[in-house]
């Protein structure tokens, strides 16, 4: 599949979740995990780790239909370690995928992104030297990075 931009991406993403949604409501096991493979396929090739995670979860519940218990606890266990270790969520996907300073501002302004480091760095890099908002950004950074212990 050639390469393509971010807002084509998820747009295909969400089809894939929701024709994989359709195909179960349906009684299609087969053609569920299919399409939720091919999600992660597509997740992984864009490096969106919460998005692979959440096809991984939406696996999982197929697997348990097919009384697959094994198979389903692997992949909850595989899609709980990408939400740890990257975050969760299509929305923080989007905003990395975008970039914008207004929308990292934003995210680090929610409660999903108070503490989310690497959206601080980000917002770091984004802003000019004499943004009122620099300061508070760098004193985050700082703090988040003491509470990691780098």
């Amino acid at each position: 599949m050639p390469a393509r931009s971010s807002p084509d991406r998820f747009t295909i993403l969400i089809s894939l979740y929701d024709l994989a949604l359709s195909s179960q409501a349906q009684g299609d096991l087969a053609g569920a995990a299919e399409h939720l493979q091919e999600g992660v396929s597509q997740s992984a090739e864009a490096r969106d780790e919460p998005s692979v995670a959440y096809y991984l979860e939406a696996l999982a519940a197929v697997a348990i239909r097919q009384d697959n218990l094994e198979r389903a606890v692997h992949l909850l266990a595989a899609a709980g370690a990408l939400l740890q270790a990257k975050g969760s969520g299509w929305l923080r996907a989007l905003v990395l995928a975008d970039g914008g300073q207004e929308l990292v501002v934003n995210w680090t302004q929610s409660r999903w992104g108070a503490d989310d480091l690497e959206m601080w760095h980000r917002q770091c890099a984004l802003l000019p030297s004499r943004s009122p908002l620099r300061p508070r950004a760098e004193a985050m950074v700082e703090r988040l990075d003491a509470e990691l212990g780098r």
